[in-house]
This record gives structure tokens, C-alpha cells and sequence, in this order.
């Protein structure tokens, strides 16, 4: 799955750069998910990103509060 998404990416950037966007991909390195950052490359703000901070923050939560001794699940209001 990892090596058909590094291939997908400069394809995908090229798509993008047409637009006057651009993608940024990174791993987390806790839990190997990947997180897209679309970018308007003339303003250089973020227009979207793929999965949005609350779910990443969430997914991190639920995570914490399954290892044993991690409290609660969820801690943070929406």
C-alpha cells in the first residue's frame, strides 16, 4: 500500500500544480497513517487536510485511552 502511494504522489502533485496547488504528504511516525496538506500556493495557506486535525486528534485519543492505564478515552469537547 505504502509503495503505490509514493507512486501516486508526483502524479498527483503534477495534477495539483496545474491548479496553483500544492500537496504536502507526510507518515506519522507513531502510527505510519498518512496525512495530506493541500496547500494555495499563492496565498501559501492550507485549504484542506486529509484527515482533519480533530480526527487525527481523536484516533490519537481513542488510542491513548486503550493501552492500559490510559484513562480516558475521550477528553477533549468537540
Amino acid at each position: 500500500m505504502k509503495e503505490r502511494v509514493n507512486e501516486a504522489i508526483p502524479k498527483v502533485r503534477e495534477l495539483m500544480q496545474k491548479n496553483q496547488r500544492s500537496l504536502d504528504f507526510k507518515v506519522a511516525e507513531e502510527d505510519n497513517r498518512v496525512v495530506i496538506t493541500v496547500i494555495d500556493e499563492e496565498t501559501d495557506t492550507v485549504i484542506r487536510q486529509i484527515p482533519p486535525e480533530d480526527v487525527l486528534k481523536i484516533a490519537a485519543s481513542i488510542e491513548q485511552g486503550l493501552k492500559p492505564g490510559g484513562g480516558s478515552i475521550l477528553n477533549d469537547k468537540a
